[in-house]
């Protein structure tokens, strides 16, 4: 009497089986993951790029609104002094609204100031700004301790230009050791903002435009 052969799969064929669905899940793994990579860097450099945009925008603002101040501009510059690139801090009068967090936000000459701080919770600089109101009493300590304009700074970087079209490295309109600075504000100042690149340190967002001013020098009785 034959006996019947009986139906199944031998181990061969269950470890190809094996074989080949391990590979198709591997294939879908780094391709889901490549994909998740890239929606997670894009949304990264979006947020950079709309943090970048809006910082631009709100010192082209302030600094579109410089005037002068009981009859002289007001504006000193502070670069770096602990081996970083950039400015450390940037001051002027303007007529702007108070610092954005309080109620009052009537407009009015007041004392503007950017400056730089280290970021405790990323990496890189934060960027403050602050302002204050002048009064005919002065009798203030300055611009208060601010509000985070930005985050993840790799460092800020301003170039002035005078009257006569000539740069400068740095600015000080109540220095007499430049006629073209004393109680003067510039024409025009380049700003560069950079952005830390987490994917590639070495090369950081960069947004660079110039700001031009009309102003014009402003002579004490």
């Amino acid at each position: 009497m034959t006996r019947k052969k009986e139906g199944g799969f031998t181990l061969i064929e269950i470890l190809i089986a094996i074989l080949i669905l391990g590979m198709v899940l591997s294939t879908a793994y780094v391709s889901y993951t490549g994909s998740f990579r890239i929606i997670r860097a894009s949304e990264s450099d979006s947020e950079i790029y709309n943090m970048g945009r809006t910082t631009m925008e709100r010192m082209m603002r302030d600094l579109g609104a410089i005037v002068p101040y009981r009859g002289r501009y007001e504006m000193k510059a502070r670069r770096n002094d602990r081996g970083r690139e950039g400015f450390a801090a940037l001051s002027f009068t303007a007529a702007v609204n108070l610092a954005l967090g309080e109620k009052d936000g009537s407009p009015g000459v007041s004392t503007v100031e950017y400056f730089m701080a280290d970021d405790r919770e990323r990496d890189g600089l934060v960027l403050l700004r602050a302002d204050e109101r002048r009064r005919e009493k002065e009798g203030g300590a300055g611009p208060g301790q601010g509000f985070v304009l930005c985050d993840r700074v790799h460092s800020v970087d301003f170039r002035f230009f005078d009257a006569a079209g000539r740069g400068h490295e740095t600015w000080d309109s109540a220095s007499d050791a430049d006629a073209q600075q004393k109680n003067r504000a510039p024409t025009a100042i380049d700003i560069e903002l950079k952005l830390v690149n987490s994917g590639d340190p070495a090369h950081p967002h960069t947004f660079m435009t110039r700001v031009y001013l009309p102003v014009s020098r402003v002579e004490r009785e």
